[in-house]
């Protein structure tokens, strides 16, 4: 079998991570799979990627409608006769013509957030019509997920299947320090994107520094609202508590470091930052939004709150018990063996097989 995977571009994000975990794992079962790129960025995932000996092709595409793009992966599919097409993010508008002409017969798309969020409404006329004549198999990463897809594209339950993004579990280290500490440290890793939700996090944090003086909130990524964030920091004079660490290539080295994973996202799919804090055992505090729930249990594995200020500094608040720490971080890493790159990648094959 040979699969070809296609994603806009090839940076530090989620589903961009996830469509790296997948090709990986693929290779190590021995099928072969190529990654195709639109663009031509060059970053930390092709550079892993290749050195694996995974093929990463890119096709330079221009901003914005580049319809030059239907004759450059047509002429791929034409070269690689791939099995099955993957398709990740907002290219199914560039992949269904070209896989219509090179006559691919298997499409997958995995659609990794809400449904209504995941493209425009544009795009999403062009799903329904890609979807419903069952051109292309939507893949749903949580069961919120899956229930958005049948809502917005008139899909029956049996038309979604459900996959769950994984990681290679071995990459994360087992946190083993819970122990109470006054420069406690909560940790951030995501794109500074409105989604996101910087300015609550930031604000619920300023609260709790007034009773925690010593605390630290840690900010790992980039991403348009970097400034905006950096001068909300400057203005509730929090220069001293808040660190901004930028895009990091390994980020499991601050999941050690730190004491507590924030994702107080407005939604989610299935982060796979998420995943990589349970595998590290790291205690977390999460939106109770899109795929969160089907990942992680209230007051058992980690603590969900409603997207405001006060849920988020309440968590925080809790969460200064080292005990508290410790009973979280360690289900959560229970928890984790539920998301591997081996769970994902069977269950991927399964699917390019039926």
């Amino acid at each position: 079998m040979k699969v070809i995977q296609v994603i806009p571009k090839l940076d530090l994000a989620g589903a961009e991570i996830m469509c790296e975990n997948l090709a990986v794992a693929l290779n190590k079962k021995n099928i072969e799979t190529i990654v195709v790129s639109l663009y031509n960025n060059k970053t930390v995932i092709t550079e892993r990627l290749q050195k694996r000996g995974i093929k990463v092709i890119y096709l330079d595409k221009r901003f914005g409608m580049d319809f030059s793009i239907n004759k450059a992966l047509y002429r791929v599919f034409k070269s690689e006769k791939p099995d099955v097409v993957h398709t990740h993010i907002n290219v199914l508008q560039y992949v269904a013509i070209a896989c219509c002409f090179a006559r691919v017969k298997k499409v997958i798309h995995t659609v990794h957030s809400i449904a209504s969020k995941e493209a425009t409404p544009f795009r999403q006329k062009i799903y329904y019509f890609l979807f419903r004549s069952r051109k292309i198999v939507p893949v749903a990463l949580s069961e919120e997920v899956k229930q958005s897809i049948i809502e917005r594209y008139k899909l029956s339950e049996d038309r979604v299947p459900i996959v769950y993004n994984g990681i290679d579990l071995d990459r994360c280290t087992q946190k083993s320090n819970y122990k109470s500490r006054e420069d406690i440290v909560f940790l951030h890793i995501g794109r500074f994107a409105d989604v996101k939700n910087h300015p609550m996090l930031i604000s619920a944090f300023s609260e709790l520094v007034k009773a925690r003086p010593k605390a630290e909130l840690w900010l790992v990524g980039d991403g348009p609202n970097f400034d905006k964030a950096k001068r909300q920091v400057s203005d509730l004079g929090l220069e001293k508590n808040v660190k901004f660490w930028g895009l990091q290539s390994d980020v499991f080295k601050f999941l050690n470091e730190a004491d507590v994973f924030v994702l107080p996202s407005k939604y989610e799919g299935m982060p796979m930052t998420l995943i990589e804090a349970m595998g590290s055992g790291m205690p977390i505090i999460a939106s109770d939004v899109g795929g969160v729930p089907s990942m992680l249990t209230n007051d058992k594995n980690a603590l969900l709150t409603d997207v405001n200020e006060k849920s988020i500094l309440d968590a925080m608040i809790r969460m200064l018990d080292p005990s508290v720490r410790e009973q979280f971080g360690n289900e959560a890493k229970l928890k984790s063996k539920d998301f591997s790159s081996d769970t994902m990648v069977d269950n991927y094959i399964r699917i390019y097989n039926s």
